[in-house]
């Protein structure tokens, strides 16, 4: 019989939600693929928004770019959310990516004794000096129908307790790696986090049926690019300059030695701090 650790027991996360929509139906997997494969599954067969599903190992993580995401098992938050935000506009679709991406960096925030912010597009870090340490990242996969967002589904990977030797994602190797318990004054549990995340995204989540962009200007505070001199990877080519503006769809705009260009996504490298 598989047994799981008791800090993400659901009997115990159920109680402590006051939310509307977000983790009223929870389901937890001792190991899987990717939550993302179940929660994209589950949104073809046409389950309701809300479906939160978590596992204590994947076998297949995922990161941006298709970068691996590795983990060690019970030590990581391993989450999947599905969405099917009817009366927002698909032109909205990253607003809602954004917000959510706020959420998670704001409440890490308010248990780390370290400044933490978004590093662009979805990567949540903490600074350690001059040094961004990765505590998390979010992978989003949205399917549009006929100009109406059909569904959302959002990854969220966070090192809460693993030492960061056990962490990569190809690309951010170990060494610019942390977990959430090695900046913290009293340790927090995964469940702690989880629960005060998905109660606060809920909030906001509810805000943005009204007004899509409501949380766009929280969003961008957390995103310290626009200055910095950064050079991006984008399949084969690179591309360096001065990032001039942070676009409400996320994108940002390079200021090059050939002009400028938008920037959609890409594996970044900053060259500059503020």
């Amino acid at each position: 019989m598989t047994t799981f650790p008791s800090d993400l027991s659901l009997a115990q996360l159920q109680p402590r939600l006051t939310t509307h929509v977000i983790g009223r139906e929870l389901v937890r997997l001792h190991h899987t693929t990717s939550t993302n494969d179940i929660v994209r599954a589950a949104a073809a067969s046409g389950r309701p928004e809300g479906l939160v599903v978590l596992a204590e190992h994947q076998t297949h993580g995922r990161g941006q770019h298709g970068r691996q995401w590795s983990d060690v098992p019970h030590q990581s938050l391993l989450c999947s959310l599905l969405l099917r935000p009817r009366h927002i506009p698909a032109t909205h679709t990253a607003s809602i990516i954004n917000a959510f991406v706020a959420v998670l960096a704001q409440t890490i925030a308010h248990v780390t004794t370290a400044p933490v912010h978004i590093k662009w597009p979805n990567d949540i870090v903490v600074m350690d000096g001059t040094q961004r340490r990765k505590l998390a990242g979010v992978l989003c996969e949205a399917r549009i129908v006929a100009h109406h967002i059909d569904s959302i589904c959002i990854g969220w990977g966070v090192n809460v307790n693993a030492h960061p030797q056990h962490h990569s994602d190809a690309v951010d190797l170990a060494r610019s790696s942390s977990a959430i318990n090695a900046w913290t004054t009293q340790p927090v549990s995964r469940a702690d986090i989880l629960v005060a995340q998905l109660n606060a995204f809920d909030h906001v989540y509810q805000q943005l049926q009204h007004d899509p962009s409501a949380y766009q200007a929280h969003w961008r505070q957390l995103v310290p690019i626009v200055g910095t001199t950064v050079t991006i990877t984008r399949h084969d080519t690179q591309l360096s300059g001065t990032v001039t503006q942070l676009n409400d769809d996320g994108s940002i705009i390079v200021a090059t030695a050939n002009g400028s260009a938008v920037v959609h996504s890409g594996i970044i490298q900053f060259d500059s701090l503020l």
